[in-house]
């Protein structure tokens, strides 16, 4: 595995700021693409981990052709956090996608990693890894 950090820069905004960036990273696996989105949230009144996933696994369930909830990954993290994996079709191939909601101090991070169905293995690999190797850095 190789480290990724995300603070490259440091810049000056207006107050009121609401960090909802995305971050995608995307690798190769046997010719095909796997991919992990990381997701910031810290809006106020932001929701828990646990009503977060309750309420885009929803939404998924309404946009994704073919939604269909798999058993969802365990992890023991410190901080409050809740998980699913499920797959749906895209353009006729089965996508198989999992996911990780933490809750970290004023922010809701939202990882998911991506794939298709075949390579169903290395992402339940990566999302393990994320989750296993995950190391809060001070601000």
């Amino acid at each position: 595995m190789t480290p990724y950090w995300t603070d490259e820069l440091s810049v000056e905004l207006p107050d009121g700021l609401v960090d909802r960036s995305t971050q995608l990273l995307e690798w190769s696996v046997d010719g095909d693409s796997v991919t992990v989105a990381i997701q910031r949230d810290s809006s106020e009144g932001r929701r828990s981990p646990q009503q977060m996933l309750a309420a885009a696994s929803g939404e998924l369930e309404k946009r994704f052709p073919h939604f269909a909830p798999e058993a969802a990954p365990t992890f023991e993290l410190a901080m409050d956090h809740a998980t699913s994996s499920f797959r749906w079709r895209r353009e006729g191939r089965a996508v198989f996608q999992a996911q990780l909601y933490i809750e970290i101090g004023d922010r809701l991070l939202i990882v998911t990693a991506s794939g298709l169905a075949k390579s169903r293995t290395a992402v339940e690999e990566v999302i393990k890894a994320f989750a296993d190797s995950l190391e809060l850095r001070e601000k």
